[in-house]
């Protein structure tokens, strides 16, 4: 079967290309989805790298309140195997953080508490994703 141009795109001066519409749809793409390029006998396949997730600080908008988010560091995406590992969670979680001046206060009860502190992000948004972030930590010890 031969090989059929269903699409066309054009690159920018930023070396950026918009996906067609079409394309999207067809893989099921999301806004923060991380896409991989592969070489595969001389031609160039692009996918969904199905090894990320939405952000879910910033819902893939890389943003929160117009500053980066300091969750997934402005990539709209975050690796599922940080996910699923409590240690590299809360890990990634305090590195990104002190990077983008945002404190944690951590206190243990019965299962770990999390409180965020910033100047940059507004005190709504950081309760948000107070509340997610001990959402994925339960989740993460039921398994």
């Amino acid at each position: 079967m031969k090989n059929k141009l269903l699409f066309k795109a054009t690159v920018t001066g930023k070396r950026q290309v918009t996906i067609p519409k079409e394309v999207y749809d067809l893989l099921n793409i999301e806004i923060g989805n991380q896409v991989v390029f592969k070489e595969d006998d001389g031609k160039i396949v692009f996918e969904v790298d199905r090894e990320y997730e939405t952000c879910f600080a910033c819902n893939g908008n890389r943003e929160i309140d117009g500053n980066e988010c300091f969750i997934c560091m402005g990539n709209g995406g975050i690796s599922k195997d940080l996910i699923s590992d409590p240690y590299k969670f809360i890990g990634m979680i305090s590195i990104y953080a002190s990077k983008y001046m945002v404190k944690i206060d951590y206190k243990h009860e019965d299962v770990l508490l999390i409180k965020l502190k910033s100047l940059n992000y507004s005190e709504s948004s950081l309760i948000s994703i107070e509340r997610k972030i001990q959402e994925i930590i339960k989740q993460i010890n039921l398994r």
